[in-house]
């Protein structure tokens, strides 16, 4: 074997390495204390209708990038799933209106083909069935997630600024063990006898805790931004 050749294989490897590590690895630091979450019939007003999201029918997905001069070797990744349940007291008055919803961080995939062919020409590349597996399970493990202690991520509405069908939520966000508030978009449709909210925002590891993966000084890394996009279905709770 040539040694052009081992050199290319070695820097796949690393790549691999890199990029199994999906959405980073877990911080150093101490835990953020975080405020108790409230709980939606204790926000509700009289005059809300409240929505029951539709697990099936509702999903996420979040587009991890791939970073530094020698990110072309990797992949890009697409992650997601129908992994939100909650509830949504939707008012009068738009201002008014409240929801709580909870992501089963377990139930997450990893690049199903259609994902990535939705997504576009960054995400044109075929990964292999051991890369997906591989990047499920340390995205899931205790250097990132850490689905075992984490299992969920909690989302709750702290306050609504614009009108329908397209306006801003300020959400608070908590993640492992680390709570901030985020702006983001949200187009609300009624379909029949249902609401439709779609939107996509950035989230950013580092905020969160989590330090984006890279080896090599820098030279293959995971970039510390995520799109996430969602489409949230829910329907009249009985």
């Amino acid at each position: 074997m040539s040694p052009s050749r081992i050199m290319r294989q070695s820097i796949i490897a690393l790549t691999s390495c890199a990029m199994l590590a999906a959405c980073g690895q877990a911080p150093t630091t101490q835990p953020v204390a975080t405020a108790p979450l409230i709980s939606l019939p204790d926000v509700a007003r009289p005059d809300s209708t409240v929505y029951e999201v539709i697990q099936p029918e509702s999903e996420l997905r979040i587009l991890v990038m791939r970073g530094g001069p020698l990110g072309r070797f990797g992949h890009n990744h697409v992650v997601g799933g129908g992994v939100v349940t909650g509830k949504v007291a939707l008012a009068d008055n738009l201002a008014d209106s409240r929801f709580l919803l909870t992501v089963d961080l377990a139930g997450l995939e990893v690049d199903r083909p259609q994902w990535r062919r939705e997504a576009g020409e960054k995400f044109a590349s075929v990964p292999s069935d051991e890369d997906i597996a591989g990047t499920r399970d340390n995205m899931l493990g205790e250097k990132v997630l850490d689905v075992v202690r984490y299992p969920h991520v909690r989302i709750e509405s702290v306050g609504i600024l614009g009108d329908l069908p397209e306006f801003s939520v300020l959400a608070r966000i908590t993640l492992k063990d680390t709570t901030r508030s985020l702006p983001v978009p949200v187009n609300l449709k009624h379909e029949a006898n249902r609401i439709v909210a779609t939107g996509t925002f950035t989230l950013t590891q580092s905020e969160f805790g989590i330090e984006p993966f890279s080896i090599l000084l820098g030279a293959i890394s995971v970039q510390d931004d995520l799109q996430i996009n969602y489409r949230i279905v829910a329907k009249p709770s009985e």
